[in-house]
């Protein structure tokens, strides 16, 4: 088995075997026990086309073999009636299910690691998204996540904490400094891998950023080579390299204002400053790097967490969203931009739903490939936290020379919620700023016409529609929009939009109506009358 990884043998080499052994050294003494080698050997089995994958049995020899040759030279023919003929379910699932323990019988997954990151005094809603982009890694679109925010916030420490102690070794790849065309010359494999880049920055190359992004968002890199030497062969002038995915990235950055186009591909994770977390933070480092770990800070044991995480990695489930359609109908989209933030809220839930595929639906298809059936408690598990990431969406993506324009509409419809504003009124909100300790007029004429063009593309913000485009613009911030605090603003769908959507006809209309609740919901979408009610609403933010 030279090289381990079987999918980088020449395809053709299997067509004429109706079976296929694979000896494995040492294998009596289980999965677990065997070197890296042979797991990916046995691993990487499992990755050949389908027809092949049913040809194959592992080959156990009994103790003390260590391998074939060992045993031919033995001359023991009696031990040729133990040897096992083993499904790779048989040999190494079955095992690596027993390995993930009390873990199998619960059936929320996510609230167990909640509860462990509190008890590891690390911050939990952040580690709780660390955790599920390790587990994503498995899907067919990982997660990425640049945790941002103040030097010594404790930035690293979170994101080592969640791979050391919930992760095995192999399933990051460390980027600490590459050149700009390293990456599509890198020998290592980044399929349903997470890359690890502490610290980005803006000095990166164009051609290094826009690699990047083609690997996080297309799932692979192609890059074209010319040939100097051969120019006089079509054939051989040209060099195709190719660096397959789909990866993730974990990195961290002091910068807050990232390239715009890496923003909408990464989840911008911010880390508090605040003298609590600061705390926080303290707490877990004296408690790593302080005490002895059969001290007052008493070592845990996170076998069953490993074993549960490469279980799913190598387990390559598919997950079925039911309810996505009605999901995505819900959703009331105001920046293409977030069409992205759909694809990381389904790879979310479908990481929620791999973390209790023992408790969901698995169904396999007519390839044979097995499905978990993800419910709508994978979608209520981490709706707060996308929620309040995925409200950033909206100001993320608005250019930097709009924003300021966009404030002064925000604060006049807050003012007037009822009331469109016409240019001159948006220039009478912000004719004096201070710059510099001095007057000056905001904004000419056109440039803030332009600026609400803009906006009125984004669909950020809305024109009177009694009014004709030719009489100038009027217009207020859109219902979403319309709100003081961004991260109070109801970006994705409750369960009741969901049930609601779900439960309707063909032409979108509710079969049940006459329900006060789900009437009374739509009635106060956004719009919640009383303070009490907007109180009780930020309180359920400042939790999350």
């Amino acid at each position: 088995g030279s090289p381990h990884d079987l999918t980088k043998w020449p395809e053709d080499i299997w067509d004429n075997f109706e079976s296929i052994l694979i000896w494995i050294d040492n294998g009596h003494k289980g999965y677990s026990n065997l070197d890296n080698g042979a797991k990916r050997l046995i691993d990487s089995s499992q990755d050949l086309p389908a027809d092949v994958v049913a040809k194959i049995k592992l080959a156990i020899l009994p103790a003390p073999y260590k391998d074939v040759s060992e045993w031919r030279i033995s001359k023991d023919s009696s031990a040729g009636k133990d040897i096992k003929f083993l499904k790779y379910s048989e040999y190494v699932e079955d095992e690596r299910l027993a390995a993930i323990g009390s873990l199998l019988d619960s059936t929320d997954v996510l609230a167990e690691f909640t509860a462990v990151a509190r008890d590891m005094k690390i911050l939990p809603a952040q580690a709780k998204l660390l955790f599920l982009q390790g587990v994503s890694a498995g899907t067919d679109r990982p997660l990425s996540i640049i945790l941002s925010g103040d030097s010594a916030t404790g930035k690293s420490f979170l994101a080592t904490k969640i791979r050391d102690n919930f992760f095995v070794n192999d399933l990051y790849i460390r980027l600490d400094s590459m050149s700009e065309m390293a990456l599509v010359y890198d020998p290592r494999s980044y399929k349903n891998k997470i890359l690890w880049k502490m610290e980005s920055n803006a000095k990166e190359s164009d051609v290094f950023i826009e690699m990047e992004n083609n690997l996080l968002s297309e799932n692979e890199i192609v890059h074209n080579v010319v040939n100097r030497n051969k120019l006089d062969s079509e054939d051989e002038a040209l060099i195709i390299r190719r660096k397959e995915g789909p990866c993730g990235l974990i990195s961290t950055t002091t910068n807050t204002s990232m390239v715009h186009d890496k923003n909408t591909r990464v989840i911008m994770l911010l880390m508090p400053n605040d003298r609590q977390s600061i705390m926080d933070t303290s707490r877990a480092i004296v408690d790593s790097q302080f005490l002895m770990p059969n001290g007052a800070s008493k070592a845990k044991d996170f076998s069953e967490w490993k074993a549960l995480t490469e279980y799913l990695h190598h387990k390559k489930y598919k997950v079925h969203i039911p309810y996505g359609p009605a999901l995505n109908e819900c959703w009331d989209k105001v920046a293409p931009e977030q069409n992205r933030d759909l694809s990381q809220l389904g790879t979310l839930i479908k990481t929620v739903a791999l973390l209790n595929f023992n408790h969901r639906e698995i169904i396999t298809d007519d390839e044979g490939t097995e499905w978990v059936v993800a419910t709508l408690d994978d979608y209520e598990s981490i709706r707060p936290e996308a929620e309040l990431i995925f409200a950033s969406s909206i100001g993320k993506t608005i250019e930097a020379g709009k924003k300021d324009t966009l404030d002064l509409i925000h604060e006049l419809s807050r003012k007037d919620p009822d009331t469109y504003f016409s240019v001159a009124d948006i220039l009478a909100e912000g004719t004096t700023v201070v710059v510099g300790g001095n007057d000056r007029e905001y904004k000419h004429r056109s440039s803030v016409s332009k600026d609400v063009a803009y906006l009125l593309n984004k669909f950020i913000i809305e024109q009177d529609p009694s009014r004709n485009k030719s009489s100038g613009y009027y217009v207020r911030t859109t219902k979403a929009t319309r709100i003081d605090d961004l991260s109070r603003i109801k970006i994705l769908p409750t369960l009741i939009d969901i049930q609601a959507r779900l439960n309707s006809d063909e032409s979108g209309e509710l079969i049940v109506p006459e329900s006060p609740e789900l009437k009374g919901y739509y009635d106060n979408l956004i719009e919640e009358s009383t303070a009490e009610a907007q109180e009780q609403e930020q309180l359920r933010h400042n939790e999350n």
